[in-house]
């Protein structure tokens, strides 16, 4: 049978307004009273009235811990409980009972600790657990330890030194949960960092020239087979047309077993391009972090009588030296190049073999003093060009 669009539309519609008015939330009762021109704390709910036993034992039970409370509780000086109308439409509006709120109004300012009776309290004396507890303690903290006037700041620390409007090395950011850090104090923060002469950020150096060196020094003899390098036969598989399947060639393509492979890797080369003034730099900043790390040893020379590896284990244990960088000057004493190759964490370089990678991979770096003079000369001509 079929039932009109209409009436299938109105039957739906009563059976919601009956599902509405049967599921009506009674009325909200009145949380607060007003008698007498007061405020006083009215029924929650209205339930089945108390029998006489049981308001009886229950008035005994609250004179009871009443006295107790006034015993224990030194009470404080008294103060008007007449709240104010505002504050009262407030709470009625917010359906807070007067029974929920506790607060005491203390003038505060000079010889406030002298004061008088408060202007104001509701239920001073009475234990409450707030919402947020903690959120208390942390601003009594914070403002007895830091002060109201107390700003958070946000600090800016360069890690390195700065030649000509160039800082060589990070730039780092500290915060401390500045709330008004936003997009236009930023930028007013990196203005004063630019009027102190930082017009540019190199902080990667370091790394920009460990990564040129690690792949110049990558042999890039990787390589795949290709179609013309597969040794398998170029003949047709099949017929071209009648077999059902798809229409294939040679065995040597990427997608049979054994053939070539697709898009591999090829020989090749990995090296880039680092310009000479970065180099230069990277170098610099790497023997400044050594000498700034108290990591620098001079010695007068780098020579060995006999080329004995225990002898010269035993001087670099005098020196404390267990994983070194040595730099040896023009040339490597032979002797000590020999002894020196079998202890491990111990590298010898001449002067000409200086760089980064090295120097950053050791932890202790060792100069003579004719290495150390050659690296003045070079830095020297290099500024002087």
């Amino acid at each position: 049978m079929r039932i009109p669009y209409r009436s299938v539309r109105q039957r739906l519609g009563a059976s919601r307004q009956a599902h509405y008015r049967t599921n009506d939330l009674p009325p909200a009762p009145a949380l607060i009273v007003r008698r007498d021109g007061r405020d006083y704390l009215g029924p929650e709910l209205r339930r089945a009235p108390p029998s006489w036993l049981q308001r009886g034992a229950l008035f005994a039970v609250l004179s009871s811990g009443w006295l107790c409370f006034a015993q224990a509780q030194e009470p404080l000086n008294s103060a008007p409980r007449v709240l104010p109308e505002p504050f009262v439409a407030a709470l009625r509006a917010s359906n807070v009972p007067l029974s929920a709120v506790g607060m005491v109004i203390q003038p505060l300012g000079p010889g406030a600790g002298q004061a008088g009776p408060p202007s104001m309290s509701l239920n001073e004396a009475m234990p409450m657990n707030p919402a947020s507890t903690m959120k208390l303690v942390t601003t009594y903290a914070a403002l007895s330890l830091l002060g109201p006037a107390y700003t958070w700041k946000t600090e800016a620390f360069a890690a390195g030194a700065l030649r000509r409007d160039v800082l060589d090395g990070d730039l780092a950011l500290r915060g401390s949960g500045d709330p008004k850090l936003v997009i236009e104090h930023l930028w007013l923060l990196t203005q004063r960092i630019r009027s102190y002469g930082i017009r540019e950020i190199r902080g990667d150096i370091l790394q920009r020239c460990v990564t040129w060196q690690l792949a110049k020094r990558r042999a890039g003899t990787h390589k795949i087979q290709v179609r013309n390098e597969v040794s398998r036969t170029g003949k047709k598989m099949y017929k071209q047309k009648g077999t059902g399947g798809a229409r294939h060639g040679s065995r040597r393509a990427a997608q049979f077993v054994g053939g070539a492979k697709a898009h591999g890797p090829v020989v090749r080369s990995h090296a880039f391009d680092l310009p000479k003034k970065i180099r230069a730099m990277a170098l610099r900043h790497a023997l400044s972090s050594k000498a700034k790390a108290g990591a620098l040893v001079v010695l007068d020379s780098a020579t060995i009588p006999e080329a004995k590896t225990a002898a010269l284990r035993a001087n670099f244990a005098k020196l404390g030296l267990t994983n070194a960088l040595v730099i040896a000057g023009p040339e490597v004493d032979g002797n000590f190049r020999l002894a020196a190759r079998n202890i491990p964490n111990v590298d010898v370089l001449p002067n000409a073999g200086l760089n980064v990678y090295d120097v950053l991979r050791r932890h202790t770096l060792v100069l003579t003093k004719d290495a150390v003079e050659a690296i003045n000369a070079r830095f020297s001509e290099k500024e002087a060009a």
